[in-house]
């Protein structure tokens, strides 16, 4: 870690971290979140520790569909259906096993309410986009 000097913006030291011994001194599990800053005082910058959703699955994906109405991706992984926040990246909702057979086709109707999945038993059926 480097810290600089914030008039001029110029490093003037570099720290690096060290293990310590419990007997030496205090020691943290947890990486700490926190920037300190300082002129003639200190400032502590906190950053919030969020927890991320993973954006991956274990499976390949079969199926992308943007939704422009909502701005939500519905995504297709072997028989289940996920709907992610396009623009946070957060996942909104998941339909786990939503269908018996694994999904071979998906639309979205006229009005982006609804998705229609094909399954390769060649059973179509339609669903509320909002839940399911």
């Amino acid at each position: 870690h480097e810290s600089c000097d914030l008039d001029d913006l110029q490093g003037f030291q570099s720290m690096t971290h060290v293990q310590l011994t419990p007997k030496d001194a205090a020691t943290q599990d947890e990486p700490d979140f926190r920037v300190v800053a300082g002129t003639k005082k200190l400032f502590f910058f906190d950053q919030h520790r969020v927890k991320k959703e993973a954006v991956t699955d274990s499976l390949p994906l079969r199926f992308v569909l943007l939704n422009e109405l909502n701005l939500t991706l519905l995504v297709v992984v072997n028989k289940s259906v996920r709907i992610w926040d396009a623009l946070l990246g957060t996942l909104k909702r998941s339909f786990e096993d939503i269908v018996k057979h694994e999904i071979t086709a998906v639309c979205l109707d006229d009005r982006r309410r609804k998705f229609f999945l094909g399954n390769d038993n060649g059973d179509i059926t339609c669903y509320n986009y909002m839940n399911g």
